[in-house]
């Protein structure tokens, strides 16, 4: 038996997920924004998205505070794996096509200079 996945629930960016990592570690839209130097509005439609692929709010936004909701809480931990995971493949990656600098050598010959 096999499941069918929704394809829609397949195309989570994980710059969305960073970008929801952040703002659960900094609970300030501006704040988060300026971290991962993108515009706020930018970090709200990114959240909203990720809102609706979800189903329902991982933040709690009022006009004095930001706070996870349980849905929030719940994702935190496999949205910090995923992001980390990918930093590990992107190091990975890096270091197959990392090659060691060219080593220059010079040689020079005294000829005539003395004992």
């Amino acid at each position: 038996m096999s499941l069918t996945i929704d394809e829609d629930l397949m195309d989570v960016p994980i710059h969305t997920l960073r970008y929801f990592c952040v703002l659960a570690e900094e609970l300030h839209f501006a704040a988060a924004a300026a971290r991962l130097n993108i515009a706020p509005p930018s970090l709200s439609q990114a959240i909203a998205r990720l809102e609706s692929t979800v189903g329902e709010p991982l933040f709690e936004r009022t006009s004095r505070a930001v706070q996870l909701t349980e849905a929030g809480e719940a994702l935190l931990p496999h949205a910090r794996r995923a992001v980390e995971a990918h930093r590990d493949v992107i190091d990975w990656i890096g270091a197959r096509h990392s090659t060691p600098a060219p080593v220059l050598r010079i040689g020079v010959v005294a000829a005539g200079a003395g004992p």
